[in-house]
């Protein structure tokens, strides 16, 4: 198969601590990759470990003895990888994981890395929503009307009897459970149904 210009590798976890990975093309090159010579390729470096491999030079080493089942189970797993793997789907997020990396100081942040963030607008009754990019940044964007309005109702504008200064200082924190939410949210419905009906 040709594959490219994203890499391609094939990994396999053996246990909790000890797992391989094999890169078989780097990104931005095209190589033609025959996908039972790579899996073969694959569990020959699974053959070839030992219990005095993959240290980190301290004598911490990780590898391990693998047995013909172990080493067929990885060649299996490789060749359904290479037929089946969406590389430019997990090539997308491993940007996107090391791009949170470096703005949010580590692999889930020193920091906690949002997902996404409400934040109401001066004034308290419009709302913003804070998105992490697929560069790490933040992103801003205005929370349509509709649902500005269904936030209002089910947690109420900031600054409300709902909410309290956040403790970050930035902003504010609803005050109220997700279970209080969700039930707010399943009354409003059945509100608007029985309007419907009426």
């Amino acid at each position: 198969m040709k594959v490219g210009p994203l890499p391609v590798w094939v990994d396999y976890e053996f246990s909790d601590t000890h797992s391989h990975l094999q890169l078989f093309n780097s990104e931005g090159h095209f190589i033609d990759l025959d996908t039972e010579e790579t899996a073969i390729a694959f569990a020959e470096t699974v053959a070839a470990c030992r219990p005095n491999k993959h240290g980190d030079g301290d004598g911490d080493a990780r590898g391990a003895n693998h047995t013909a089942e172990e080493i067929q189970a990885a060649f299996k797993s490789a060749m359904e990888q290479l037929m089946t793997r969406n590389y430019a789907s997990e090539w997308t997020e491993q940007k996107y994981l090391q791009a949170r990396h470096r703005v949010w100081n580590g692999p889930n942040g020193h920091k906690p890395v949002p997902e996404a963030v409400l934040l109401p607008l001066e004034g308290g009754r419009d709302w913003e929503l804070m998105v992490t990019g697929l560069d790490g940044l933040p992103k801003v964007h205005k929370v349509r009307e509709s649902i500005v309005n269904e936030l209002n109702e089910i947690i109420g504008p900031a600054e409300s009897h709902n909410s309290r200064p956040s403790s970050s200082g930035v902003g504010f924190e609803a005050k109220i459970s997700a279970e209080e939410a969700d039930r707010r949210r399943q009354d409003r419905a059945i509100n608007r149904a029985r309007n419907k009906d009426a």
